[in-house]
């Protein structure tokens, strides 16, 4: 029977590259403009909307700056002012 001593190298290599793929495709999460606002309208508005919220659990982003965020995709998508229920189930 093989010791557990032989299966935590290969582990732990795999948990490391795991780790550095997902980290890198946050990183580009984080330095895009539309992650801050995103406009696309053509999509539901929840769905703009739910980006914030992720926006700002990948990107340490502040409550604050997701509800700018959320402000901002209501205002691109000429959607009127952004209800305070809203702001409160996705950024706060």
């Amino acid at each position: 029977m093989p010791s557990t001593k032989s299966f935590l190298l290969p582990t732990l290599l795999l948990l490391t590259a795991v780790c550095v793929l997902s980290v890198d495709g946050y990183a580009s999460i984080c330095s895009e403009p539309s992650s801050a606002c995103p406009t696309d309208c053509s999509e539901d508005l929840g769905t703009a909307v739910s980006r914030c919220r992720s926006w700002k659990g990948i990107c340490g982003k502040t409550a604050s700056d997701c509800a700018a965020c959320v402000r901002c995709s209501y205002q691109a998508c000429n959607a009127g002012n952004t209800p305070h229920m809203i702001l409160y189930e996705y950024c706060f």
